[in-house]
């Protein structure tokens, strides 16, 4: 028990007054859980509700689950909401695997329990077991680094107070105390793939190889989540340089992206899919692989990722956004008829991107090559200066020698599929444009060695 409570204190899963929902299954692991829950509100007070799902798998067996959870609640007097779900055509409809779908269902009723009777966190039963199956079946299906860290002690509002203890240590702890249980018979089946690791992979790594293989491999996940942890917060500040993500969309300068080391990219794409909204649980390596390489691929070339996010391969850029988010996106920009005038110094939101301008007196400093962050002669700009989209008409001018170029044909040139030119961000001086964000700026507004004031231009994503 006290080393239970140390997990809990260590990882402040459970402070004063919260209202803690309790998955309870009826089998050791939740039993266990439940009373290791009523001993610690002898010392913390926190209520207790517990939710059952009847998953309909088992007839007659699954009904007398729900009873004996009911009854171990009425005896200890807490709140017992029971659930039933068809979790078997649950997975056949949405064409799923019945583990799966079992995991939904329990995820939602907690989620409706929370909402409607009142929780701030949710507590479920994995232990150091169950941590080492995850890990195991993550390696052999191909998550890479992340999916090797297993599961999280806390994660959002779900607190998991027996992942550091063993399926060992929580059959003992019941037999001293003399607690019943349920034992479960599709635990003991080969049909599902987390059994298989449970009954025959781990049993004869721990027989055959290494009596504690199952507390290492766990242990293993612990120290891979401090990397994992680290490798998120350098991605997270490497991306700052070479990214630009809204929500439902991220743009990547690809020549400064390839400037980073080949693990900070693959965590990079990670971040952006994060930040955007695509949900990581269905990420695998492959997928990642597949953005690695649209790197070299020729502009137009795309890749589909899960949840409908499609990858684009741009002239300097890969784009990736979520197919049916587009057309909205296009609405929302107003397409050839939005435009905000600007002042100087000011900041403007645009399409999830902020934009700030401010001057500065020019002293012959470095002016910097970053695709986010332009410098510009003030002197030059003879129109009021506006963000827009594109209009007919527009322009810009190519080299020194004053060479004029269509908008329109720089984006032909450059192979810009027809559907990403109206969402293209425009810095524009009345038809002029001085600087098409994210590709190129006009040669006409070079900082030079007669420039007085610099107009600084710095394109952020939007802050939430």
């Amino acid at each position: 028990m006290q080393k239970v409570f140390q997990y809990i204190q260590k990882y402040k899963m459970i402070e004063e007054n919260d209202s803690i929902i309790v998955g309870v299954s009826g089998g050791a692991d939740s039993v266990c859980l439940l009373f290791v829950l009523l001993e610690l509100r002898e010392r913390i007070p926190f209520s207790i509700k517990v939710v059952h799902i009847e998953h309909g798998i088992r007839g007659q067996d699954s009904l007398d689950d729900a009873d004996f959870v009911d009854n171990l609640c009425k005896e200890k007097g807490i709140p017992f909401y029971l659930y039933p779900a068809d979790v078997v055509k649950a997975a056949r409809d949405k064409k799923i695997s019945v583990e799966e779908a079992g995991r939904e269902a329990r995820y939602e009723a907690f989620a409706d329990v929370m909402e409607r009777f009142g929780g701030n966190k949710i507590a479920v039963a994995h232990h150091a077991n169950d941590q080492a199956e995850t890990i195991l079946w993550n390696l052999v299906r191909g998550s890479g680094l992340k999916g090797l860290c297993g599961t999280r002690p806390v994660r959002d509002c779900i607190i998991r107070p027996l992942l550091g203890t063993s399926r060992a240590e929580i059959e003992a702890y019941l037999r001293v105390r003399k607690i019943p249980y349920r034992t479960d018979s599709t635990n003991l089946s080969d049909d599902y793939t987390r059994n298989k690791l449970r009954l025959h992979v781990l049993p004869y790594l721990e027989k055959e190889l290494n009596g504690a293989a199952t507390a290492h491999i766990a242990e293993t996940g612990r120290h891979l989540q401090k990397i994992e942890d680290y490798m998120e917060d350098a991605s997270r500040r490497e991306a700052k340089d070479c990214t630009c993500i809204s929500e439902g969309r991220a743009v990547i300068d690809t020549a400064e992206f390839a400037k980073k080391p080949e693990v900070i990219q693959e965590y990079m794409f990670r971040f952006c899919l994060k930040e955007m909204g695509c949900g990581l649980r269905d990420i695998g390596s492959i997928h990642i692989d597949n953005l690695m390489k649209l790197q070299d691929l020729q502009p137009g070339r795309r890749i589909q990722l899960p949840g409908g996010y499609t990858a684009k391969r741009l002239p300097g850029q890969i784009c990736i956004f979520r197919e049916e988010a587009d057309p909205a996106e296009k609405a929302d920009t107003g397409g050839a008829d939005f435009e905000l005038q600007i002042q100087v110094p000011g900041t403007y939101v645009w399409n999830g991107k902020r934009v700030t301008f401010s001057r500065e007196i020019y002293e012959n400093q470095i002016i910097e090559e970053k695709p986010y962050t332009k410098w510009l002669d003030y002197d030059k700009i003879y129109n009021a200066v506006s963000l827009r989209s594109r209009r007919s008409g527009d322009y810009f001018i190519t080299n020194r020698e004053g060479g004029k170029k269509k908008l329109k044909s720089y984006f032909i040139d450059e192979k810009i599929p027809q559907d990403e030119r109206d969402r293209i961000l425009l810095l524009a001086d009345g038809s002029h444009i001085m600087w098409i964000v994210g590709y190129r700026i006009s040669e006409a507004y070079k900082v030079t060695k007669d420039t007085k004031i610099i107009l600084k231009i710095q394109v952020k994503q939007e802050a939430k």
